[in-house]
């Protein structure tokens, strides 16, 4: 409830010197890392799966932090996702970890997931909808300039291919109206392959790494890299704009790469404050995702940017298009509303029918591929604070 209120002042101009889209909101899955904060939570899922839950956040000696939130008695998150929503993934929704954080530094280890891009759910590459995972973060803040790294395991497959992910951006920010940001997200992997010291390097590069054999697996097959643009502008406090433009493969000779196709994906978003006073905001929304039939994948399926089956970024998959606009209404800590218009087209060669597939040609071709799925709904969504 207080991280969808946060988005929403963000809309409004309110707290950029803390916005970042390099940065993940600490609090998304601990409710408040600073105050000492315990709570029993029990939910059903669409199977009516039951399930009880347990969260407990910890913040001591002022900077240093411990979270858990787990579920037992049963496991809600078993569904498998569809095209229309991704609230449940495979294995259970355990989170937990440690880490030191002041208005320098940003230190943590543990089981969780990072949500890195410009706007309001508009994140491609790097999103809270993903499964956690076992990760280092370290995000550094130097006034107008920031950096972050995060390097993880995400699984061992049944064929022994072990997948990591890796993920480093760079940010400039005036904390008031402009951000701006650059991102290198990669997946590599490899038969028993163990932790590769050629990616703990935060300035390096995957291309670097790879065409310098610098690596500790041999070729350049057996990684796959994503590089982002990510911009928000704040726009006399009224409205914001926000960008996130990646590239996956990128035809740089059209003669010579002859009917080939870019693996890209962009989304954008555009929120106008209509109302706003001491208690209420309403905003109007309208959000594009366009994710390439090829995009978050790769010659070697393991490469591909899934995990669990599920996407690590943009919950939809890719070889989608996908448009949102609604109205956002809040009463500050009493109640939340969102409705919301959707209109979805996804085509045969979504990641999420065929997750660990590999995708070899580039040739040019309709887009979205093969016999489309056509979507169109309207969602609500509602939350009352009693107490």
């Amino acid at each position: 409830f207080n991280y969808e209120n946060k988005k929403l002042l963000f809309d409004t101009g309110l707290y950029w010197d803390e916005l970042s889209s390099i940065y993940s909101y600490r609090d998304k899955y601990s409710n408040s890392l600073r105050n000492k904060e315990y709570t029993l939570h029990s939910f059903f899922d669409n199977k009516l799966n039951k399930s009880l839950g347990f969260s407990a956040n910890l913040f001591f000696k002022k900077y240093f932090y411990a979270y858990l939130n787990t579920s037992f008695l049963g496991d809600s998150f078993t569904g498998k996702n569809t095209i229309i929503e991704n609230t449940n993934f495979p294995g259970k929704n355990i989170t937990s970890g440690f880490g030191f954080e002041n208005d320098w530094v940003t230190i943590q280890y543990g089981n969780g997931k990072e949500s890195w891009g410009a706007g309001n759910d508009l994140e491609l590459a790097l999103s809270f909808d993903s499964a956690p995972y076992n990760y280092f973060f370290l995000h550094s803040n130097y006034g107008h300039l920031r950096v972050s790294y995060m390097h993880g395991f995400l699984e061992q497959t049944d064929e022994g291919i072990k997948r990591y992910i890796n993920a480093r951006g760079l940010e400039w920010a005036n904390k008031k109206s402009v951000i701006l940001s650059l991102t290198e997200t990669i997946i590599y992997s490899g038969e028993n392959r163990s932790l590769d010291f050629g990616y703990i390097n935060p300035i390096s590069s995957h291309l670097e790494v790879e065409n310098n054999n610098r690596n500790n697996i041999y070729g350049t097959d057996y990684g796959n890299a994503v590089w982002q643009l990510h911009m928000d502008l704040l726009i006399k406090k009224k409205s914001r704009l926000s960008l996130n433009f990646l590239i996956d493969e990128f035809v740089l000779d059209p003669k010579a790469e002859i009917n080939k196709q870019h693996g890209r994906a962009y989304s954008f978003g555009y929120s106008y404050n209509i109302l706003s006073d001491k208690n209420n905001i309403v905003n109007f929304y309208i959000s594009k995702f366009y994710i390439g039939t090829p995009t978050f994948r790769h010659g070697r399926g393991e490469n591909n940017f899934v995990y669990q089956n599920q996407p690590i970024g943009f919950s939809l998959g890719s070889d989608v298009e996908n448009i949102n606009t609604g109205l956002k209404y809040s009463r500050l800590n009493k109640l939340l509303l969102v409705l919301t218009l959707r209109y979805i087209n996804a085509g045969e060669e979504n990641i999420l029918d065929r997750p660990y597939e590999a995708f070899k040609s580039y040739e040019k071709s309709k887009f979205p591929s093969g016999r489309a799925k056509y979507i169109v709904l309207a969602e609500t969504y509602a939350s009352i604070k009693l107490k």
